[in-house]
């Protein structure tokens, strides 16, 4: 059974993860955007923006409260999922 149908993304997703400390799963993909799901409603919970290119990989630390993705130009942001916002960046030059 279909619960919740994701559709935010229009041209390709790389990945997805879930935390359960905020019942909530990240979506990332080609289109450099991140977004953050309720787990059981589909309910978008937030959007995080700023990559540069499309985002490869995203990794969720609970217990920090944060999230870290890593996008196609090697460019890494660190988030505060309390607000969704990044709070430092990360290029390799």
């Amino acid at each position: 059974t279909t619960r919740a149908v994701i559709d935010h993304h229009h041209m390709g997703v790389y990945g997805l993860v879930y935390t359960s400390a905020y019942n909530m799963c990240a979506s990332f993909g080609i289109e450099r955007d991140i977004h953050l799901w309720h787990a059981m409603t589909g309910r978008q919970m937030g959007l995080l923006t700023g990559h540069q290119s499309s985002v490869c990989n995203v990794v969720v630390r609970e217990s920090l409260n944060q999230l870290i993705s890593v996008s196609k130009d090697k460019m890494i942001k660190l988030w505060d999922l309390r607000v969704n916002k990044c709070m430092q960046t990360f290029t390799d030059e």
